[in-house]
């Protein structure tokens, strides 16, 4: 309340509502700058809270004998709360604003907590679930690299089988269970595998393709 000055406030208004208005215009930027503090503290409630305290302790002590000058804080308070409350709002949406992600289809704003991009229909929980299944099919693949590596043929097959039911565009996935296939002698599934690692665009597995036709 150091910021008023009320006993300066009250010598300076007048009586007419046009002098009050011209003084509640002069005050107006002090009212933005207590506005202004209030925001920059954690608990912006709670400082609004203790501002509007103090002035209505101000305004009931006031208003036993000099009722004018009452009515004159309580514009004052009323103007603060406005003006509090409009920054509130407008910081609210600031943050917003920065905390906004990119859709990477369209590289367009979206509110942090949107589902489906209201500019193209992106949905980030398809993505999410698409990335999930990306990294499990590859625990699944390194899984069974190691079965191979150690001889463990079977479970091999089995990790491959499920890294491809995870992400069936994964070319590599595809080579490395033909291998495994011709290892036990599964001829016919290693030569299916290895054309769909080459038709997926693994360049080894294209390579032995062309290396059986030569």
């Amino acid at each position: 309340m150091d910021y008023f000055k009320i006993e300066n406030i009250k010598n300076e208004s007048g009586a007419s509502a046009a002098i009050q208005n011209l003084q509640l215009d002069k005050y107006g930027q002090i009212i933005e700058l207590l506005a202004d503090f209030s925001l920059i503290l954690p608990d912006v409630k709670e400082n609004k809270q203790i501002v509007e305290q103090e002035i209505n302790h101000q305004i009931a002590i006031y208003d036993i004998d000099e009722k004018p000058f009452a009515l004159f804080m309580k514009r004052i308070m009323d103007k603060y709360i406005v003006t509090v409350d409009k920054k509130i709002r407008e910081k609210t949406d600031m943050d917003m604003v920065e905390a906004m992600k990119i859709c990477p289809q369209c590289a367009e704003k979206v509110l942090p907590k949107a589902k489906i991009c209201k500019h193209c229909g992106y949905s980030f929980e398809i993505s999410a679930m698409s990335n999930s299944h990306k990294n499990i099919a590859y625990e699944h693949l390194e899984k069974g690299k190691q079965f191979y590596t150690s001889g463990e043929y079977h479970k091999a097959l089995e990790e491959f089988s499920i890294a491809i039911e995870l992400k069936p565009d994964n070319g590599n996935a595809y080579y490395v269970r033909s291998l495994v296939h011709s290892k036990v002698g599964n001829h016919q599934e290693a030569e299916n595998d290895l054309k769909e690692a080459a038709s997926l665009g693994h360049k080894k597995a294209q390579e032995m393709l062309n290396a059986k036709q030569a």
